[in-house]
């Protein structure tokens, strides 16, 4: 049910194409999938040949919309935030909007290493998280929930592989299950976290954001991964390997500071800082305190100035925010600020002037 979904999608695009111009990532996804499903292939040539038949005519536009647009911008602003300190934009990419290297470093004090976890380490404590009632009783009345427990045992006993066609065979045969929802969110954590698929991980993501958009909301770490993919698709998810191999060796100190380089204020920027810090974690990092440390010999190891900046910034937020010490946070933000690129600078220097001059 998913993959003709997925294949509607693409035909949609193919269509849209037909017309006007399509975003170059959909483009680029659209070409991976015709050359990997010949049946798609056929059926978006039987299409084209369809559209060189029909001849368009515009019609004369002789009403006047101005009220319909002030209508929908009206509904648009009472639209409800989706949740605290994040909105979402209604536009194509509908992707996350966040808060620079604040938001960074609020990230890497709650959950430094959980990002990348591999779904082996997830499964034993899925129960505490966002799964209570896929393996309680409730799996022997609801065939989706009883997948979801077999698959979580077959992770368990590293058969991978059986877990990932089981939950694919599952979402395939019961997409109206309640609990289709957690099927694919978990499948979507396998191939993100465990095979590295990620052309598949996206679409999945993406299908869970569509579909199941509660179960989306819930799911942990779902709406970041789903901006990262979307960020590095365009760039055929090299920023995504690079990541994944850094966290492989453990030496790739100048990969990673390349990556927050080439692509300041991003989500891949705030993974690879995540990752870099990890590295330099002295136990559990269960403390700001044990964060700013390790934050801190990231930083110190850091060749490249513009890596430097962002953990700079990172750290200023943290010793404001966390640590409740605006001398130190005044240092790092002036060092940051110092660092001559606008987009590290700007939200220093403004950093530095709501400690200089608080509101009231």
């Amino acid at each position: 049910m998913f993959r003709r979904w997925i294949n509607t999608r693409l035909i949609r695009t193919a269509i849209v194409s037909f017309y006007e111009p399509v975003p170059e990532r959909d483009r680029e996804r659209l070409a991976r999938a015709v050359r990997r499903d010949p049946a798609l292939r056929r059926e978006i040539a039987e299409l084209r040949g369809v559209r060189r038949n029909i001849r368009l005519e515009s019609p004369e536009l002789d009403v006047d919309l101005t009220a319909a647009v002030r209508a929908r911008i009206g509904m648009a602003r009472v639209q409800p935030e989706t949740e605290p300190g994040r909105r979402w934009v209604g536009m194509a990419g509908w992707r996350p909007v966040f808060y620079g290297a604040a938001v960074a470093a609020a990230a890497i004090l709650v959950a430094l290493p959980a990002f990348w976890d591999g779904t082996t380490d997830r499964v034993a404590s899925r129960s505490a998280a966002r799964t209570e009632p896929i393996v309680s009783a409730a799996a022997a009345e609801s065939p989706v929930a009883g997948a979801i427990a077999q698959a979580c045992r077959l992770v368990e006993n590293g058969d991978l592989f059986s877990a990932r066609q089981m939950l694919t065979d599952t979402v395939a045969r019961y997409p109206d299950d309640a609990d289709t929802g957690e099927a694919l969110a978990m499948l979507a954590d396998l191939e993100f976290s465990e095979f590295h698929w990620f052309d598949r991980a996206e679409e999945y993501y993406e299908l869970l954001r569509m579909r199941y958009p509660e179960v989306f909301m819930k799911t942990r770490h779902a709406a970041e991964r789903y901006a990262l993919l979307a960020e590095s698709s365009p760039m055929h998810y090299e920023p995504l390997y690079t990541l994944v191999n850094a966290r492989k060796s453990g030496d790739s100190m100048a990969a990673l500071e390349r990556l927050m380089a080439r692509y300041p204020d991003s989500q891949i920027s705030r993974e690879a800082m995540r990752a870099l810090t990890a590295f330099h974690v002295d136990g559990s990092a269960s403390t700001a305190d044990d964060v700013i440390a390790a934050l801190q010999r990231a930083r110190a190891r850091c060749a490249d100035p513009l890596a430097a900046a962002q953990f700079d910034l990172a750290l200023g937020n943290l010793y404001r925010d966390r640590m409740n010490d605006p001398e130190r946070a005044a240092r790092y933000f002036s060092a940051a600020a110092a660092c001559g690129q606008e987009y590290v600078a700007r939200p220093a220097r403004e950093a530095l002037a709501t400690l200089r001059y608080p509101s009231r």
